[in-house]
């Protein structure tokens, strides 16, 4: 058995009752912590403080650690003293055998120091393909970026979602041993995933979510609503914290079309409830690196709407899971011949294929089978194998 802390300031928004919006890079980490746990695995997570009653009794027993409180007046040169002494404090008290972090962040630079200085191994994951092809950078300060470009560097063990970033990581660390792909893990708690199957007549809607913000294509979802006009959309999301005005524009435009609905924010159960009744999950991001929504509406039967730019690892058009397109018109024209045959065919498919593939506890074994770490006794490597 080992022990993990993972870092992740934004997950404590989905282990509360009352959920609030944290990204799919919080999600990602709550489903590899449940492997983990699954595994016989110790956990603790550093994120943001909350008060123990407000937790979800299921979570009541991961240890938190509450992150450092920047306060108001301090300057920023002291405060962030302050908080990497913090962070270097709470990671020698825990000492954990591995830190993982969800999020290539410049966080991740200072992390990756304290962690090589205390000799413990650190994980990073990537969560979108953004991180690998520059794509973070737009609108960022230049050290932020410099500092992120170092944390491969750095750490024991990249992990990715997908061949692309493997490839554009491997491009830029030819010689690196510690980078490989593990898909990513997909809990399904207490949805009863099997009742909430149903077949083509009984879903009545295309359901899309996410953040409105500019990674997300808020436009393309205008086009798209407006051009199926005789078809409903469900949107559910909420602003992003650094929406843009085109999205901003989009959403305005968006809700004066007479076939979209807004639903708000969803927590966990009422989006699988939300996907269970929707025909199709549309996707109209820029770029992902393997979107949790596909999980989850995979997870109740739910084929895929997605362009040729979020289809990771090609697996909507090898596994059958749903529609990739081209262009707007190319999305209609392939959506008005699926047949029911062909619909059941699909949806069959994509319960299927999260099943043999993303079993959050089939996953944390990958994981564990890498770092070398016995579920039942603890063992570890000393170093990590080298992946050819």
């Amino acid at each position: 058995m080992a022990k993990f802390l993972f870092y992740d300031d934004k997950i404590v928004n989905i282990l509360i009752k009352i959920e609030k919006p944290a990204g799919g890079a919080a999600t990602q980490t709550l489903a590899w912590i449940r492997g983990l746990l699954d595994e016989g695995q110790e956990i603790c997570v550093m994120t943001r403080s909350e008060n123990a009653d407000a937790l979800k009794d299921e979570y009541k027993n991961i240890k938190l650690i509450p992150l450092y409180e920047h306060k108001p007046g301090i300057r920023k040169r002291r405060s962030l003293y302050n908080s990497l002494r913090y962070l270097y404090c709470k990671i020698k008290e825990q000492r954990p055998d591995y830190i993982f972090v969800g999020i290539p962040g410049w966080e991740s630079y200072f992390i990756a120091a304290i962690s090589k200085y205390l000799k413990i191994k650190m994980i990073q994951r990537i969560s979108s393909d953004a991180y690998v092809d520059g794509r973070h950078k737009i609108n960022r300060m230049k050290i932020k970026g410099y500092l992120q470009s170092k944390i491969y560097t750095m750490v024991n063990l990249v992990v990715c979602q997908n061949d692309y970033q493997v490839d554009a990581l491997r491009n830029v660390y030819p010689h690196s041993g510690n980078i490989v792909k593990i898909y990513n893990p997909y809990y399904s708690g207490n949805n009863h995933c099997n009742q909430d199957m149903r077949n083509s007549t009984e879903r009545k809607y295309i359901a899309w979510i996410g953040l409105f913000h500019y990674p997300k294509n808020i436009p393309l979802l205008y086009d798209i609503a407006s051009t199926f006009e005789k078809d409903t959309f469900k949107i559910a999301g909420t602003m992003g914290t650094s929406v843009d005005d085109t999205s901003l524009m989009y959403i305005e435009k968006l809700k004066l079309l007479p076939n979209v609905e807004f639903v708000g924010f969803l927590d966990t159960k009422q989006i699988v409830k939300l996907l269970s009744g929707a025909k199709y999950l549309l996707n109209t991001s820029y770029y992902e690196g393997f979107s949790n929504t596909f999980l989850e509406a995979m997870s109740v039967g739910t084929p895929i709407m997605t362009s040729r730019a979020v289809n990771p690892d090609a697996i909507v058009e090898k596994y059958k899971l749903g529609i990739v397109y081209d262009t707007v018109n190319d999305l209609k024209s392939k959506y008005i011949q699926i047949g029911s045959e062909q619909y059941e065919m699909m949806s069959g498919n994509a319960k299927k294929y999260v099943y043999h593939n993303h079993d959050h506890r089939r996953i944390a074994k990958q994981l564990l089978d890498i770092l070398g770490v016995s579920k039942n006794k603890y063992e570890r490597s000393e170093t990590l194998p080298v992946m050819q």
